[in-house]
């Protein structure tokens, strides 16, 4: 199992912190099915500066791609949620010095819905 540092505080009044939390917990872990019930058929991820995938067999695929792997180490810095956004800024350790610092704006379907339609991926190798 991965190390997973959460380092912001939760008032425990903000359900889409949890849901990210949570979320970004079961990538770290491999949970696939979390995964897959957290995003929309239709979901769009942009990775600013690369690829723009449509859908979420798509997404998926390249989710495995895109996350350093195996992955030994998550860091969450921030979540900071408003509406139906949310941002979610952290780094993504795994391997020999491999390192992937990312900052994921999520829009979800609504404000009051657990599902993700899109995101915009901002990450840089470390």
């Amino acid at each position: 199992m991965p190390e997973i540092q959460i380092i912001p505080e939760d008032c425990g009044n903000a359900p889409k912190k949890l849901f990210l939390k949570n979320l970004y917990v079961a990538i770290a872990e491999g949970d696939q099915n979390h995964i897959s019930k957290s995003f929309n058929d239709n979901v769009t991820w942009n990775i600013i500066g690369g690829k723009t995938v449509t859908g979420k067999k798509a997404f998926l695929e390249k989710l495995n791609t895109h996350i350093p792997s195996p992955i030994s180490k998550l860091i969450v810095h921030d979540i900071i949620t408003h509406g139906n956004e949310a941002a979610i800024h952290g780094e993504w350790h795994g391997g020999e010095h491999i390192a992937l610092a990312f900052c994921d704006v999520c829009i979800f379907k609504s404000g009051g819905a657990d599902t993700v339609k899109a995101i915009h991926t901002y990450a840089i190798a470390l």
